[in-house]
């Protein structure tokens, strides 16, 4: 069975635990998550609880990408098609960039942004609330399956926090080899030096 390994405690938890845990405590007031998986570094926070300064602040460390994590179901309801129909995987789909339809500018801005994202997290957005393509990627997950990559850890997490179901995330930049993508060691520092919950994948059982 796959879990959510907190890392501040060293120890696999059940989801009662993560309900516990630092990292939903972060999540719920707020704040960013790092999550650590197959050796690379995620940030993330859930889409409805982003503001510009947490938008900034991974635009800043991240690539520059912000991709926004939503079940399959939900970019269907939104009318947000795959980027290439053909492509599958059991994982997740990338889906055709969008930005808020009204009350931004070109839309690339953290504030910009971040208003995208508390669009995709609203549970009363409907297609027209969006335009396609935009400055915010989609990604769709198989939220019913136990997750595999970094987008489905981060759904997983703000969903349940009861943070809604969508996170928004985006891989971190080296700060000692700023043309490299971070690693898990530096991960740790990151996180410790700006106070940052660290969430890993764990493949191993656990039957507590």
């Amino acid at each position: 069975m796959t879990t959510l390994l907190d890392e501040r405690r060293t120890s696999l938890v059940s989801k009662d635990d993560y309900l516990r845990s630092y990292a939903h405590a972060a999540l719920v007031e707020g704040r960013s998550v790092v999550v650590v998986l197959n050796g690379t570094a995620t940030l993330f926070y859930a889409a409805s609880q982003s503001t510009t300064a947490t938008t900034a602040f991974a635009i800043r460390h991240g690539s520059g990408l912000l991709r926004v994590a939503l079940p399959y179901a939900r970019t269907e309801h939104l009318s947000i098609p795959y980027m290439d129909p053909s492509f599958s995987t059991t994982a997740e789909r990338m889906c055709v960039s969008v930005d808020a339809a009204t009350g931004i500018t070109t839309g690339i801005s953290a504030l910009d942004r971040s208003r995208t994202a508390r669009i995709l997290a609203a549970e009363q957005s409907q297609v027209s609330d969006l335009v396609r393509p935009g400055h915010v990627m989609v990604v769709a997950v198989d939220d019913a399956a136990e997750p595999t990559t970094a987008s489905g850890v981060a759904l997983k997490a703000a969903s349940i926090s009861g943070l809604g179901a969508a996170a928004v995330a985006t891989e971190l930049v080296s700060v000692r080899y700023p043309t490299e993508m971070m690693d898990a060691e530096e991960a740790y520092h990151f996180a410790a030096t700006h106070e940052l919950a660290i969430l890993a994948l764990s493949s191993r059982s656990n039957r507590n």
